[in-house]
């Protein structure tokens, strides 16, 4: 039996299979460098099937350096002492899922941003994600920056406005102080996207429009002879906001493939057939 395990920050999702799915379950999210705790999560995993594993694919987010990789493998090396355990990223997880024998560009849109140039086995060329502190054009976290941002410059309609304070200021904080001195500031403006379902559709519009033109410019743009492939896409952001995202693509001349929620599905197809 096969485990994947395709984590994000704040949830993972666990699936044995041999030829066809013998148990799925959701936990609590990893990632070594931002939650070094998070990594409990193997340790506490349980599952009636759990010896007869014999093979572990792990996809997840934060696994972009050495040290982390050793972080994970480490985890399940006293989880499963006995079981090969092969650790990957969430972008190729993305790929793999949605682009395995196909040349595409792949782009994960969800709190953050990854995109890359992938060749059907191997990512080719990728657009260097700069983090939450400089830039992450097209994601989650961006959206509730350019949110917060038209607020605090009262750049809003005054009904916007009132809408967020009711929303995330019901006893009259200061929003800045909130935002810097929250223990996970990323995680909670990105937060804010969800303002999106309730604000005005012109905000809607204009916010949208923002982030992902810059999006296309900082990253689509960035691909060599972008306009020859298909763009896949996998994240949340990308899922909901897919006819804006769309719209963004084909200004540019760019062709949008298939656009997924998450990688699972594509992953369990994947390996049964591997």
């Amino acid at each position: 039996m096969k485990l994947i395990v395709d984590s994000g920050s704040s949830h993972s999702e666990w699936v044995i299979l041999d030829d066809k799915v013998i148990e799925k379950i959701e936990l609590p999210g990893i990632n070594p460098i931002a939650i070094p705790e998070s990594t409990d999560t193997i340790a506490n995993y349980e599952s009636h099937h759990k010896s007869h594993i014999t093979e572990i694919y792990y996809y997840g987010s934060g696994v972009s350096n050495e040290i982390a990789t050793d972080k994970i493998q480490l985890a399940f090396y006293k989880a499963f002492p006995k079981v090969k355990t092969t650790i990957l990223s969430d972008i190729e997880a993305a790929c793999i899922s949605t682009s395995y024998d196909q040349s595409s560009i792949v782009s994960i849109l969800g709190t953050g941003v990854n995109t890359v140039l992938y060749d059907g086995r191997n990512i080719t060329q990728s657009i260097k994600s700069l983090g939450y502190l400089i830039e992450e054009e097209g994601s989650g976290y961006n959206i509730g920056r350019l949110i917060s941002k038209n607020y605090l410059r009262a750049l809003m309609p005054e009904e916007d406005m009132e809408k967020f304070r009711s929303q995330y200021l019901n006893t009259g904080e200061d929003l800045i102080n909130m935002i810097y001195s929250h223990p996970r500031p990323n995680y909670y403006i990105a937060s804010m996207s969800s303002f999106l379902n309730v604000c005005s559709d012109d905000l809607k519009a204009d916010i949208l429009r923002e982030n992902f033109n810059t999006y296309t410019l900082n990253h689509i743009k960035k691909i060599d002879n972008y306009r020859d492939y298909k763009i896949n896409f996998v994240g949340s952001i990308a899922y909901v906001f897919q006819k804006e995202l769309k719209e963004s693509i084909e200004a540019i001349g760019g062709r949008v493939g298939q656009i997924i929620k998450n990688p699972m599905s594509g992953l369990i197809k994947h390996h049964i057939n591997t």
